[in-house]
C-alpha cells in the first residue's frame, strides 16, 4: 500500500467529512456484526468452526483510516478538495438544478400570483443565474470524469477482507463510506451496513465449513474469477440488507444505490437471475458449496453450475419465485 497516497487521500478527504462519521460507522459495525453473521449463517449454511466442529471467533471487524488503494490512488492523482466536495454534493447540485427547474417553468404563473411577496417579483434572473451556476458545477465535476473512474475500480473500495499468515480479518474505511455516501445523499449506517455485509460474506463463503467440515482452499477462493467471489459476496450483501428491513429499513435501498457507482464482477450476481427461475437463495447456495469444493473456479464453470443446479432444484422442489430480485 502506498503510503504517501493513503496520506495525501487522508488530508484531501477528511476535512470534507461529518465530523461524526467515524463513530457512526463505528457504532454501527458494534450493533449490527452479530446479526449481520448471523444472517450470512442462515443464508449460506456455512458455519465459522473448527474441524472438529468447535465455534471459533472468524474475520475479526475493524474501522479503519484510509482508503483502498486503488482509490487512495486517484484521490492523490486529484487531490483538489473543492473538486472532490462537488463530486461528494452531485446529488445535491443536481436536486437543486430540478428544483430551479421546475420554479422557472412555473415562473409566468408565480409572476401573477396574488400571494407572491413583492420583494420577489423580478426573480426569475436571479433563479436562471443560480441554475446555470449549478449545471456548470455539475460538469467541472463531469469533464474530471472522477465518478467514471471510480466505477471502473477493480477492487473493494469501501472495506477488505484480508487474510494473512492464516488469520482473516474484515476492514472498513469509514472515510470512503462517508463521502460515498454523500455523493449518493444516502445514510453512513445503511451504507455500513451493506460493505459489513459484503465483507463478512467474503469471510464466510471462504472460511466457513459446510456440513462436511469443508471450507474453500485458500489459493482456489482467491485464484477463482473475480466474478464468482464478489458476485458471491454481493449476493449475500444483497440478501442481508434485504432480510433486515425490519432494523435498517433503507438497507437494501442503499444497497441499490451503490451498485450505481460499481462494475464489472461487482454486477456479476445480476447476470445469475437470468440463469434461473426458482429460488434464487437455494440455487446460489448449492451452487457455491459445489464450486467450492473445485478449488479455483472461472466464471463460465460457475455459471454452468447455476444452471445446473437450477435443473436439479426444479426437478426436486418445483419452480418458485425469489423475491430478492422481486422487490
Amino acid at each position: 500500500m502506498n503510503s504517501d497516497h493513503q496520506s495525501r487521500a487522508i488530508a484531501t478527504i477528511r476535512p470534507l467529512l461529518p465530523p461524526d462519521a467515524e463513530e457512526r460507522v463505528k457504532r454501527l459495525v458494534k450493533h449490527a456484526n452479530m446479526v449481520v453473521r448471523e444472517q450470512i449463517r442462515s443464508e449460506t449454511g456455512l458455519r465459522m468452526v473448527d474441524p472438529d466442529g468447535a465455534a471459533r471467533a472468524g474475520a475479526p471487524v475493524s474501522v479503519v483510516d484510509g482508503f483502498s488503494p486503488a482509490f487512495a490512488g486517484l484521490v492523490a492523482e486529484n487531490p483538489d478538495p473543492v473538486l472532490w466536495a462537488l463530486v461528494s454534493g452531485q446529488s445535491r447540485l443536481g436536486r437543486l438544478v430540478d428544483g430551479l427547474n421546475f420554479l422557472l417553468h412555473l415562473w409566468p404563473r408565480l409572476a401573477r400570483w396574488q400571494h407572491l411577496p413583492e420583494t420577489l417579483s423580478d426573480a426569475a434572473p436571479a433563479l436562471e443565474r443560480t441554475r446555470e451556476v449549478a449545471d456548470e458545477l455539475q460538469k467541472v465535476v463531469i469533464a474530471q470524469k472522477l465518478i467514471e473512474k471510480m466505477k471502473k475500480i477493480n477492487e473493494d473500495t469501501l472495506g477488505c477482507y484480508r487474510v494473512e499468515h492464516k488469520k482473516s480479518r474484515v476492514e472498513i474505511y469509514w472515510m470512503p463510506i462517508a463521502i460515498v455516501a454523500s455523493m449518493l445523499e444516502i445514510h453512513i449506517e445503511d451504507v455500513t451496513l451493506v460493505v459489513l455485509a459484503h465483507e463478512l460474506a467474503h469471510a464466510y463463503t471462504h472460511l466457513g465449513r459446510d456440513i462436511d467440515g469443508k471450507e474453500w482452499d485458500q489459493r482456489g477462493f482467491f485464484d477463482s474469477d473475480k466474478a464468482v467471489t464478489e458476485g458471491l459476496a454481493q449476493f449475500y450483501a444483497m440478501a442481508v440488507s434485504s432480510k433486515l428491513w425490519q432494523r435498517y429499513p433503507l438497507a437494501r435501498a442503499a444497497f441499490d444505490k451503490l451498485l450505481t457507482l460499481q462494475s464489472g464482477p461487482y454486477l456479476a450476481h445480476q447476470e445469475w437471475s437470468q440463469h434461473y427461475s426458482g429460488n434464487g437463495s437455494e440455487t446460489v447456495r448449492f451452487a457455491m458449496l459445489v464450486a467450492r469444493s473445485k478449488g479455483k473456479v472461472t466464471n463460465d464453470e460457475w455459471l454452468e453450475e447455476i444452471k445446473n443446479t437450477t435443473t436439479k432444484l426444479k426437478r426436486k422442489q418445483g419452480n418458485t419465485r425469489d423475491p430478492l430480485f422481486n422487490s
